[in-house]
């Protein structure tokens, strides 16, 4: 039987406020409750081993029935689950009138029934949740075939069926977007831009829908969200920067007149506010990007006034990778290195609701401003906390960008008699990992043959400038800019070249 890690990925998915409530809902629960050490067992778990477990408690009953114990548990979690967010979103509220419309329904109260239908559609209608419309909206139908249409005027049934059908014509009119929206993310997923005319053909296609003639055909505010987020994405995979921060501004102001909008789906309001930011930046708008960050972590407390913890996570993530890769591409490193108390913390906080892939990302986002910043030692330590990480769990471009990193801070420290040894171990990591291409022997080659042979003076600038040539010749021109904007090797082998501070030439290099 396969071993699933499902109910260890939930519980280690919880906050504290929800172990509490789900505990105390655990805990009424009648008869025998091994499944509730089972919880604490894997809630002290870093890493899912079922083999410890059964072998560690094997005089304990729910190790004699892990798996049944395991269903079940799972099963009690979520159930906790559903009562704690009851009431603490939008369509969780919506859909409770709806569960009780249908027990008032069950028990023939059809005006008590009618008026919680109502509050449901009023509910629905306010923040535009289309599908959730339109179950209760089927609801009031229903209602009024069973009661035979007492008290209803011809005139009163029209104008409740045209309501319905806009609303299905509105659903099926979203759902259009929703199919060219999803049709050119697939087409992105591995590469955000085009190049061959094949790649701008296909994304081209995706616009000639009659549905993308004009923003007036999307009828709804989610379809609008759509069209607009679809131009944005089309036009920035072309490298046209003002054309999609013209549409991602627009989806922004969209979002902001309709606070209900946020407050339903305040995701999605960040993510667009995310993509602002990155637009933001590309066109040199430094100081607006800035302000759009603060934008981000200020929406908790401008729109709820009892934020969960995984909005409060979602803030975290996007404002700190937003606001570390903003002064890691302007060069301003003293101050990305001042946000490293505040990235801490996060990571103590938020810790056990952040993927693996985003820990790796602070922690090489941390490394390379310690770098920037002179503070090689510094440095040296955070690369450390990934290069000694299990493979397998490591995210294979930040390997890769790590092991290098490593090379250049040794390099800086005058520890060329350690290169070889490091060499190695970079090789064996990136081979396994199936990393070693053109550029990376290029690098490592350089490394190991050119600066092991301890060359100075003009034969040193020489060496880097080679070197410079090179990578240029390898890495296209069309990838150079995103390759190297948060990893600017580029920069660094100028500052040998031309002996500046390798901060003076990023800051020069944004400044243009």
């Amino acid at each position: 039987m396969k071993i699933s890690s499902d109910l260890f990925d939930l519980i280690k998915s919880l906050g504290k406020a929800e172990k509490r409530y789900i505990k105390l809902s655990l805990s009424i629960q009648k008869g025998e409750k091994e499944y509730l050490k089972l919880f604490d067992v894997m809630d002290g778990m870093e890493i899912y081993d079922e083999h410890f477990i059964r072998h560690t408690y094997r005089k304990e009953p729910f190790a004699k029935r892990l798996h049944a114990v395991k269903n079940y548990l799972y099963g009690l979690i979520l159930k906790s689950l559903r009562g704690y967010y009851a009431g603490k979103s939008v369509d969780a509220r919506i859909q409770c009138l709806l569960q009780d419309s249908g027990v008032l329904y069950t028990k023939a109260l059809y005006r008590q029934c009618s008026n919680t239908v109502n509050k449901a559609i009023a509910l629905a209608a306010k923040y535009q949740r289309l599908p959730l419309l339109a179950e209760a909206m089927a609801w009031k139908r229903r209602i009024i075939t069973t009661e035979s249409f007492v008290g209803l005027t011809a005139s009163d049934i029209d104008k409740l069926i045209a309501r319905e059908q806009s609303v299905l014509d509105a659903l099926k009119n979203s759902s259009e977007y929703w199919k060219i929206s999803f049709g050119m993310l697939i087409m992105l997923r591995k590469k955000a831009d085009v190049q061959t005319p094949g790649e701008v053909k296909k994304l081209d296609s995706l616009l000639q829908s009659p549905f993308m003639k004009s923003e007036s055909r999307a009828l709804s505010m989610e379809a609008k969200g759509h069209f607009n987020y679809i131009c944005s994405t089309y036009y920035y995979a072309k490298g046209n920067y003002r054309k999609a921060y013209f549409y991602a501004a627009k989806l922004v102001r969209l979002l902001q007149k309709e606070p209900a909008l946020i407050i339903a789906e305040p995701n999605k309001y960040i993510d667009t506010l995310n993509n602002l930011s990155v637009l933001q930046v590309n066109l040199k708008q430094y100081d607006d990007s800035l302000k759009t960050i603060a934008e981000i972590r200020n929406v908790p407390g401008k729109y709820f006034s009892d934020p969960s913890e995984d909005l409060h996570v979602r803030v975290f993530t996007r404002s700190v990778e937003l606001e570390s890769n903003l002064y890691i591409i302007t060069g301003k490193f003293k101050e990305g290195i001042g946000m490293v108390d505040q990235i801490r913390y996060g990571l103590d906080t938020y810790g056990h609701k952040l993927g693996l892939e985003y820990v790796l990302i602070f922690y090489f986002r941390i490394a390379y401003m310690f770098f920037g910043g002179g503070q090689y030692h510094k440095s040296s330590e955070w690369l450390n906390k990934i290069l000694t990480m299990p493979p397998v769990d490591l995210r294979t471009d930040i390997l890769v960008l790590s092991h290098i990193l490593n090379l250049m801070v040794h390099y800086e420290l005058g520890h060329t008699d350690i290169l070889g040894y490091l060499i190695k171990s970079a090789y064996r990591s990136m081979d396994k990992a199936g990393k070693v291409h053109h550029f990376e022997k290029t690098l490592l080659r350089f490394f190991g043959e050119t600066l092991s042979e301890n060359p100075s003076g003009g034969d040193l600038v020489k060496a880097f400038g080679t070197l410079r040539r090179q990578v240029e010749k390898i890495v296209p021109a069309f990838y150079r800019k995103r390759t190297f904007e948060h990893f600017d090797i580029i920069a660094w082998l100028d500052s040998k070249i031309q002996n500046r501070p390798f901060e003076e030439l990023v800051r020069e290099k944004a400044g243009k």
